[in-house]
């Protein structure tokens, strides 16, 4: 493994709980996600991005 911090570090539990915290979001806003759903895929990948450029800076850091 390349970085080993991902999955033992900090950034991937901040990583689980962006994720957690947008499933989430998804559920409460069904109609919503469901009526802009490009709009969701995008700030999923946004999300998606900030949180492994985050956990990189965390796990780098250590």
């Amino acid at each position: 493994m390349a970085e080993r911090g991902w999955f033992s570090g900090p950034g991937f539990w901040i990583f689980l709980v962006l994720i957690l915290a947008v499933v989430a979001v998804g559920a409460v806003f069904k109609v919503r996600v469901a009526f802009a759903g490009v709009k969701y895929a995008i700030a999923l990948v946004l999300i998606l991005f900030v949180a492994a450029v985050i956990g990189r800076l965390l796990s780098g850091r250590r």
